[in-house]
């Protein structure tokens, strides 16, 4: 019999990331880290050809769900560091491939994966004034934001959208 948390190991050891993947969140996490959530996500995957449709679609919203709560932690985190002098702020590189994974999850069609996609949204723009974010950003937030704060099907999206609107609004980039 294998011993308890065996099989979670194994997988964290075979779910190599790609250097891609690596390189999309060198900064922002541990190898490690990348490597269990990377295992989460095989798992779900290899199980997700035996599940109904329906079952399948609930657990990848709570994966991508998961995974931008993560992402959100590691922003707060790290911005939190940097105002302690612990590490240097975030890259701004970094910071433009978060924005991406934002602006992508704003267009899922979940509820709520695009408030946990607001909630990074969030993060992103409490990044210190010396991160800078690509050019056009501010402008595809503003433009994913204002749709779901008219017309988002959730009240909770539709509040967090005006509110981070208003953020833009005052952000010293401008909108």
């Amino acid at each position: 019999a294998e011993a308890p948390g065996a099989t979670e190991a194994a997988q964290v050891q075979q779910a190599a990331p790609s250097p891609e993947q690596l390189l999309a969140l060198s900064g922002l996490a541990s190898e490690r880290l990348v490597r269990q959530v990377l295992a989460l996500t095989s798992t779900a995957a290899a199980h997700n050809a035996t599940l109904q449709e329906g079952v399948a679609n609930e657990l990848r919203e709570r994966l991508v769900g998961a995974h931008l709560q993560l992402l959100f932690t590691l922003l707060l985190l790290r911005t939190k560091l940097a105002e302690n002098e612990t590490f240097a702020p975030l890259a701004s590189s970094s910071a433009g491939r978060a924005s991406e994974i934002a602006l992508a999850a704003l267009r899922e069609s979940s509820g709520q994966v695009r408030v946990a996609a607001m909630k990074v949204v969030g993060a992103i723009l409490a990044l210190p004034q010396s991160v800078t974010l690509p050019d056009g950003t501010l402008g595809a937030f503003l433009n994913s934001l204002s749709g779901i704060a008219n017309m988002d099907a959730l009240p909770e999206a539709r509040d967090l959208a005006a509110n981070l609107l208003r953020t833009i609004a005052a952000h010293p980039a401008g909108p």
